[in-house]
């Protein structure tokens, strides 16, 4: 250790106070940086559990893969590890009570699938050889389907085809209509029963089996395959080069949770934002610790003249400060970062019951919890960052002063410069605010280093806490624009055997649950209408003829858009009129019904991969053109046909009245075209009610038949529910339905399906307001660490000004005078600025997201009020302790 570094080390230990400060700035530096970086880390590890947990430990999936396919890739050294699933086949259920799943499908698993796939056995226990059976446990609430556990069930297993082609789990049920899929029996298999398991989210929802598992035999000639690679961004090239026939997935979920999906919108976003979050973290810190350092700097300016007068070079000085900040990053950063770690992991344990509430999450069930977790890589890049903050922030100040000579920095003459006829003040501040404002302006024109640094303190504080906020917003946005759901919780397919039965009976008894708190009934009928282009807004119209460039944009043709009739229970329907100051006679006027439009689109734009939201319609009374379907008195639609040339007609049957002819109408003579009128539109949502691919129009369920005519056999509308416990609630809805005698099968937890993307937004909104308060907190220390430091330096003065008779009374205006001079400059120069950096913000993510540039008025409003309260506090604060001072021993004092 050398002179310079001695005499360093007892300067800090003399300087206590300073160096103290000086060490706390550091904490606070260094805390944020390892809070944050282990706040995000736990997040995305409690993320990444909970997709495990619910999807699986897999990247990609492969469906109907071949015995040669499989073999070609098992020793592929991209391949971390391999499920193969054998498709041993599909059995036809003896009731069939959902004409969309009439299969059991029997899936043959091997060593690995427990490891990767999420089996949660409800009853009984795993098979574990190929004559045994689990069975997904929805298949026990198929009504006239039994089964206990030891029960033997024989099943005549076969494989799907459609016109030559084999069909698997992602191939919905083919309906004769659309073109007969056929089951070719191949074998008749025994299997006893040994458990049920928790219904599969490795079953695709419109799959048309329910999903059975056994012991692999390795009989069959086709697998489904589970893939987790090496490397996860891998898995869309691997799976496309490999299988590029074959129906694929992949586990979306965990892909995005490890920044492996191929979503480059959501990438650019993540990404952006994640480079945002670093500079905002690192200006902080540095205009934090900055300050310390320059205002000690100042202070020493004596000393580094003296060492320069006996021969020390500024190269010597530079390393002295450099050493001095090292030393006390030594000390603040370790410490620092134990702070961060014990503060996240003590704010976790507070806030749990409150976050994973806030998630609506079913985890109360499982062995997830959201807890601290941090890998030695964090601790180090909290480390590394935190020493080179530090370190920029000493060198700046330092080299500043390395460019003062020797004689100046003894007599200090470089802090104070004054000029002739630079301190003078105006008349009016001498009338506003006497005396007292006219020295406080004099000490700011004679003073304007230290000036200049409280007001750059404050104008960073505006810039950072407004910054952070747009930054949030942003990220919110950014993950939100991903991750959409629905308004509801719960709905309840309705089906031909409920609607001949009890609507009222069923919508009354689910309603009435507890957990229930809005529900709601509605029947939607899906459309591709034409839209006249003089209806459709230019943002929207200029848009769709840039994606689409055979389109004339000067004719007036129209566009083909797709249109959903929605038509609300009546009384609901009033009701929602009522709410949102509709005239609820003009609207419940069956006779010449009039539509409210939810005209919001929002479109995914594959060539620049941004989401688009449009309000499509450019007026509140516009109209729109449906095609129906003839209803022809004594008639009713009975089948569609095609002739030789590929032409479709349609079949109309006499009802009652056998003597009339069949007709066959072809599809121009079967369709007429009907006008809509839109007379105002919304953007209130009504519950169960899907936007986003088109325009919806709302009716009263009794204005159907004069919108769109006979109601069809299969317009039986669906019930919808809002929840406070979805799972609760669903358990009960199911023992009820089962009590009145309905199917439950048809009963759906939408709420459990996006669980995981509600958790997402959920915690990223906890982040984003944890990251604001932070920040906020980081910003007020750096401006009382800055003023507080200024007015102890100032001791000396102000007990001058005692000496020669100012009064309390003037002190106090005279502070007050110098707190609205830094207020007002900050705001200021601060207010811009940030309003220009949150454009940057915005410019940054705007390749990921289709956003408008997003000002935070509160947030502005918010640095405004704190900026005045934080100093008029802090001087006040600095003030106590001044006054309490002795006036000679003040006068005596000298700083090092």
């Amino acid at each position: 250790m050398n002179i310079f570094q001695k005499y360093t080390i007892k300067t800090l230990i003399k300087n206590k106070t300073r160096t103290i400060v000086t060490i706390i700035g550091i904490i606070l530096s260094a805390a944020m940086i390892t809070a944050v970086a282990s706040l995000i880390t736990s997040v995305q590890n409690y993320l990444i559990e909970t997709a495990i947990m619910n999807n699986g430990n897999w990247h990609g999936t492969v469906y109907s893969a071949s015995k040669e396919q499989i073999e070609n890739i098992k020793q592929n050294s991209n391949i971390n590890q391999i499920s193969i699933t054998d498709e041993i086949g599909y059995s036809l259920l003896d009731t069939v009570t959902n004409e969309t799943k009439p299969y059991l499908y029997v899936q043959g698993m091997d060593g690995n699938f427990f490891s990767m796939m999420p089996v949660n056995v409800k009853k009984g226990r795993l098979p574990e050889n190929s004559t045994e059976i689990l069975l997904p446990f929805h298949l026990l609430r198929l009504g006239g389907i039994e089964y206990e556990i030891g029960d033997t069930i024989t099943l005549n297993l076969g494989t799907r085809y459609q016109n030559g082609k084999v069909l698997n789990q992602r191939d919905s049920y083919v309906s004769d209509e659309e073109g007969e899929e056929e089951l070719k029996i191949t074998g008749e298999k025994t299997y006893t029963v040994v458990g049920f398991y928790e219904n599969p989210s490795f079953e695709p929802y419109m799959a048309p089996g329910y999903t059975a598992l056994t012991v692999t035999d390795n009989e069959t000639d086709y697998a489904t395959i589970y893939l987790k690679l090496n490397s996860a961004k891998q898995i869309y090239d691997f799976t496309f080069e490999n299988f590029p026939d074959n129906n694929s997935d992949f586990n979306y979920d965990l892909l995005r949770l490890t920044g492996s999906s191929n979503e480059s919108s959501y990438n650019a976003v993540l990404y952006s934002l994640g480079t945002i979050l670093i500079i905002i973290i690192m200006l902080a810190s540095i205009a934090l610790i900055y300050n310390a350092f320059s205002i000690s700097i100042s202070e020493r300016t004596k000393q580094f003249g003296l060492m320069k007068s006996i021969g020390a070079t500024k190269r010597q000085l530079k390393k002295s400060v450099l050493f001095e900040a090292f030393s006390l990053s030594l000390i603040g950063v370790p410490i620092g970062i134990a702070c961060g770690l014990l503060g996240i992991d003590i704010t976790l344990k507070l806030t749990k019951n409150i976050m994973m509430a806030s998630l609506n999450s079913l985890l109360n069930e499982s062995s997830v919890p959201l807890t601290l977790s941090f890998s030695p890589v964090t601790i180090l890049i909290a480390l590394f960052v935190g020493v080179v903050t530090v370190l920029i922030s000493a060198y700046i100040p330092v080299k500043r002063v390395m460019k003062v000579s020797a004689i100046e920095s003894i007599r200090q003459t470089n802090d104070i410069k004054i000029k002739a006829n630079k301190v003078k003040t105006s008349k009016l501040t001498y009338r506003l605010f006497g005396f007292e404002g006219m020295i406080a302006r004099k000490y700011f024109k004679r003073n304007k280093r230290r000036y200049l640094a409280t007001i750059i303190s404050l104008f960073v504080s505006i810039v950072i806490f407004v910054s952070a906020s747009s930054f949030c917003t942003y990220l919110q946005k950014g993950v939100g624009d991903v991750y959409m759901s629905e308004n509801y919780d719960i709905r309840y397919y309705n089906t031909s055997e409920i609607a001949t039965k009890s609507k009222s009976e069923i919508y009354d008894a689910l309603s009435n649950i507890p957990e229930v708190i809005d529900s709601s009934f509605h029947i939607t009928r899906h459309y591709y209408g034409k839209i006249a282009s003089d209806y459709l807004s230019k943002k929207y119209y200029d848009y769709f003829v840039s994606m689409n460039p055979e389109i004339n944009s000067s004719d007036n043709e129209g566009l083909e858009e797709r249109i959903d009739l929605v038509f609300l229970a009546d009384d609901e329907y009033r009701n929602f009129l009522k709410d949102n100051q509709f005239d609820v006679a003009r609207y419940m006027d069956v006779n010449n019904p009039l539509a409210i439009a939810i005209d919001f689109k929002r479109t995914y734009n594959q060539k620049d991969q941004k989401y688009y939201t449009f309000d499509m319609l450019k007026d509140r009374e516009s109209q729109v053109e449906i095609k129906e379907l003839t209803t022809i008195d004594g008639y009713q639609l009975s089948n569609t046909e095609y002739d030789e040339e590929g032409v479709r007609y349609y079949i109309y049957e006499p009802l009652e009245d056998k003597s009339l002819n069949v007709l066959r109408l072809s599809e121009e003579e079967a369709y007429q075209n009907k006008t809509l009128f839109i007379a105002d539109k919304t953007d209130q949502v009504p519950l169960g009610v899907s936007i986003g691919e088109g325009i919806v129009l709302l009716y009263p369920e009794s204005a159907y038949e004069n919108v769109i005519g006979e109601r069809r056999q299969d317009d039986y509308g669906d019930f919808y529910f809002k929840t406070t416990d979805h799972q609760k609630a669903f358990e009960t809805m199911q023992k009820t339905l089962d009590e009145l005698g309905y199917n439950s099968d048809y009963l759906y937890n939408v709420a459990e399906e996006l669980e995981n993307r509600r958790s997402v937004v959920s915690m990223v909104q906890v982040f984003s307001y944890g990251f604001i308060v932070l920040i906020s907190f980081i910003s007020v220390a750096n401006v009382f660490n800055t003023i507080s430091t200024n007015i102890n330096l100032r001791r000396r003065e102000f007990a001058m000004l005692k000496s020669v008779g100012m009064s309390k009374r003037g002190f106090y205006k005279m502070m007050n005078y110098e707190c609205l001079l830094y207020g007002l400059k900050a705001i200021l120069f601060g207010v811009p600025v940030a309003t220009l950096v949150t454009y940057f913000i915005y410019r940054s993510v705007q390749n990921g997201l289709n956003v408008s540039f997003y000002l935070p008025i509160s947030s502005i409003i918010i640095s405004i009020f704190s900026v005045f309260l934080v100093v008029f506090s802090t001087m006040f604060y600095a003030m106590q302790k001044v006054k309490k001072e002795n006036t000679i021993e003040a006068l005596k004092n000298e700083n090092l």
